[in-house]
């Protein structure tokens, strides 16, 4: 049995472009939902949609949502790798923590972030702190980082 490719619209809400946090953001979220998303043009991204619970800027309030966008490519892993650590509670700015995650979380990551996307939405209602930084492409752009750490 195929699924539709119209299975989707039930559950779909209609947005804009993306709300996503600026440069220099420092503060915690509550993720509301996970997804893959598939652009007209470009590869699939992993798409987190969180609520803002503390913010160090004034235009990024509580309760608004944003996003954070991370389309495969080069750094896709390992991004997605940090933020699951993160949102798992394990410190990587600590050698022995991050070891632990190396042996207990990263041998079934794929698993949990599949969880995370599906139905299950498993990362739903975790909360986490996040930094975000500006960052040079090499072909003369800027993006924006994001740093993903335990919630305090």
């Amino acid at each position: 049995m195929t699924t539709s490719i119209f299975s989707g619209l039930t559950n779909a809400k209609i947005t804009e472009t993306g709300n996503y946090l600026p440069h220099n953001f420092r503060g915690k979220v509550r993720i509301d939902k996970c997804q893959i998303v598939h652009p007209r043009s470009g590869p699939p991204a992993f798409v987190v949609d969180f609520t803002i619970l503390e913010s160090n800027l004034n235009d990024v309030k509580p309760n608004e949502v944003r996003n954070w966008y991370q389309k495969s490519g080069d750094s896709f892993d390992s991004a997605i790798l940090g933020f699951m650590a993160a949102v798992f509670g394990y410190n990587l700015s600590v050698p022995a923590i991050k070891e632990q995650m190396e042996r207990d979380l990263q041998p079934r990551a794929t698993q949990y972030a599949e969880a995370a996307v599906g139905p299950q939405q498993i990362l739903a209602g975790k909360l986490v702190s996040v930094e975000t930084v500006k960052r040079d492409t090499r072909a003369g752009g800027e993006f924006t980082r994001h740093n993903w750490y335990p919630a305090a």
